[in-house]
């Protein structure tokens, strides 16, 4: 078996200084891809996708609506949930007396009590008198 020794030539360079620091290899400010990524190509991406999407969803929505409503309604409800907002204001002006909120209570109790087809009926007479 040989054994090879290392000698440094004089046109020998030494790498061990140049190799990368661990932690931080970039001074702050300073960047390790000076031209970054090209102008525009992410939302060239976003925007090719979106059109994509909205000219499947005008041929296909309502029926994958439908479909995902009747086979899978936890993914359904999901699907609701996050495209409503994360928090919205409400602002209401609430002036009810005791006795006005005492009446909606009874009249929502009346309501709630009767069959279906007497409120059907009581909504038809709601609207035709409006």
């Amino acid at each position: 078996m040989a054994i090879m020794s290392k000698t440094l030539t004089a046109g020998a360079v030494v790498t061990a200084p140049k190799q990368r620091v661990v932690g931080r290899p970039f001074q702050p400010g300073q960047s390790g891809n000076p031209a970054g990524r090209p102008r525009s190509s992410r939302s060239r991406h976003s925007e090719n996708f979106l059109a994509a999407f909205a000219n499947d969803f005008e041929l296909h929505g309502a029926a994958v609506i439908e479909k995902v409503r009747t086979e899978s309604p936890a993914i359904y409800l999901k699907i609701a949930a996050d495209l409503l907002p994360k928090e919205s204001v409400l602002d209401i002006d609430v002036d009810v007396t005791l006795r006005q909120a005492v009446d909606v209570a009874t009249a929502f109790r009346v309501l709630a009590a009767l069959p279906k087809t007497e409120l059907i009926e009581l909504r038809k007479n709601a609207v035709e008198t409006d």
